[in-house]
């Protein structure tokens, strides 16, 4: 394939609340209100613009996770004033778990204008910011940063974070290998910064916690986690403008995790040792061949998973004691007497055995030449990605979770087979996220052969 000529906009807007607001990343937000902020968060929208002057819009921001009215109110916005169709328009989160509880706790706030208006400002930029560029292309192992969190030993016990005992930073035995590919996409524009497209995968939640627990104590303050460190640090080595794309984190964690005392620092320290990753990798790009922007879009009905139905009482009840006490070790203690594993548990038994017929999700993919964009709307696992990233037609294949909606964890049929959290706080059946993985598959084969 020939280069073609792109144009490639940059634009970026703040989205820090002033006032306090639930946060999101785990249950009960409305307990879990700001008290500040550690770090300001960000809507940052890259513009890509062929030869015939489609263009398409990918926006990463600073969210634990998409919801569905917000994309809608933000691409119908852009739509309008720009004639952008709504299929080319991509908002994905960083899923940090110190961002804003975007959805229904703050759907009739004013912080859902002030995300509309900043999204809408930062695609203005973006487009405005328009200049012909050339892409170059990288990849790098980013080795001991980040690990899959539930293993399945060869004696067949889990070692992991949430039901099992994690010993040590290495497992032997261990049946899936966490996705430590870090790949780059390069913008060169001359007489304008260039842009950086970084895509790699670990649960941002080092800059908070969850709830009261013994040890531990909270740290209820906005920010961008990681993922913020991580930019600015590559932003003031390199010169590019940033824009870091979550990849499929549905099952790894950073390879710390939390520790006893949160603090700012934390989130820190680890970011700009994956922005080192992106330092040293950015000396080794390799020029990669651009064409006309192609999109596909497939609206999947995922099936709810009813299959626990019968431990609704149970369910009920440490779904009441966690919106009580927002404890999430008393929670546990209660439940595991009646057969529930935690609390989050109680709560997606309680939703699944309420929700009726289907849920759609919809799965988006586009590509500019041999670079491919996989958009995820849920929380994927890392060997599905790593399946639709090895068997993808293109040079290089972007996956990014949380993507214009979440539907929360596809949990694959590995994590099935031995038990985890995700497949507790799961709304389909196994085999779901497979069935998604398909869809993708097809569609990247689809663009590439049109």
């Amino acid at each position: 394939m020939q280069n073609k000529t792109l144009r490639i906009g940059f634009g970026r807007r703040d989205l820090t609340p002033e006032y306090s607001v639930p946060l999101g990343g785990y249950g009960n937000s409305h307990m879990r209100m700001s008290q500040g902020f550690y770090s300001r968060i960000y809507a940052t929208c890259v513009a890509i613009t062929d030869d015939r002057d489609e263009t398409l819009l990918l926006f990463t921001v600073d969210q634990v996770r998409s919801e569905l009215r917000w994309t809608d109110a933000v691409r119908a916005r852009i739509t309008a004033q720009t004639g952008i169709p709504a299929e080319r328009i991509m908002v994905c989160g960083t899923h940090t778990h110190s961002g804003p509880d975007i959805g229904a706790a703050l759907d009739d706030s004013p912080y859902f204008d002030q995300y509309v208006q900043a999204l809408t400002d930062a695609a203005d930029q973006a487009l405005s910011d328009r200049a012909a560029a050339q892409a170059y292309m990288g990849r790098t192992q980013v080795e001991g940063l980040n690990f899959v969190r539930h293993y399945k030993m060869t004696d067949g016990s889990i070692v992991g974070v949430h039901y099992g005992t994690r010993k040590g930073k290495t497992f032997a035995g261990h049946t899936m290998e966490a996705d430590r590919t870090m790949q780059l996409l390069r913008f060169t524009r001359e007489d304008k910064p260039d842009v950086l497209l970084i895509n790699w995968q670990s649960h941002p939640l080092l800059g908070s916690t969850s709830v009261t627990e013994a040890g531990r104590r909270q740290w209820l303050m906005v920010g961008a986690d990681f993922v913020g460190a991580t930019c600015d640090l590559v932003e003031r080595e390199s010169g590019c403008l940033v824009a870091f794309f979550q990849g499929a984190s549905g099952n790894i964690n950073p390879l710390s995790w939390i520790p006893e005392e949160v603090s700012p620092e934390n989130p820190v320290e680890y970011g700009e040792e994956v922005g080192r990753y992106a330092l040293k990798a950015l000396a080794a790009m390799e020029p990669v061949a651009t064409g006309s922007v192609q999109t596909r879009q497939v609206c999947y009905e995922g099936q709810w998973d009813h299959s626990e139905d019968h431990k609704l009482p149970q369910a009920q009840i440490i779904k009441d004691l966690w919106e009580k006490t927002n404890d999430a070790d008393l929670c546990k203690q209660e439940a595991e007497k009646i057969g529930i594993h935690s609390a989050y548990h109680a709560l997606f038994i309680v939703g699944r055995s309420k929700a009726q017929g289907s849920c759609p999700m919809e799965l988006n993919t586009a590509a500019i030449g041999d670079v491919a964009f996989v958009f995820a709307p849920y929380e994927m696992f890392c060997n599905n990605a790593q399946a639709v990233k090895a068997q993808s037609p293109y040079a290089m294949t972007f996956v990014m979770g949380h993507s214009n909606v979440t539907c929360g964890y596809l949990a694959s049929k590995e994590a099935f087979d031995h038990g985890c959290y995700e497949v507790d706080n799961r709304r389909f059946p196994r085999g779901t996220a497979e069935a998604a993985e398909n869809h993708f598959h097809q569609m990247l084969r689809d663009m590439k052969n049109q």
